[in-house]
């Protein structure tokens, strides 16, 4: 059931894909959360604009492996390879 909240996540990995027909990157990342534990994982999309003057540097930072960031957004259930963890949706 999806729900909203806020936390902070220590980024494991990022992958970021430009899209230039839709003038966005769209960022993919794995955060651990709370931080001090490696077993609770979070699945995390961003999608920014591809022009950083554009960006509200505020809430739309782009995730950097090993930083700790807070985030907040929509939490649905989902899985990947059999693996169940919840993934937040970020539309900026």
């Amino acid at each position: 059931m999806p729900c909203y909240a806020d936390t902070v996540v220590k980024i494991k990995c990022v992958r970021k894909t430009e899209r230039k027909d839709t003038k966005l990157v769209i960022v993919w990342a794995i955060g651990t959360y709370p931080v001090d534990r490696e077993g609770s994982e979070i699945e995390m999309v961003l999608f920014v604009p591809i022009e950083p003057d554009e960006r509200d540097l505020e809430i739309q930072a782009v995730f950097e492996k090993d930083r700790f960031y807070s985030v907040g957004g929509k939490i649905v259930p989902s899985s990947y390879e059999g693996v169940r963890r919840p993934k937040v949706m970020i539309i900026g």
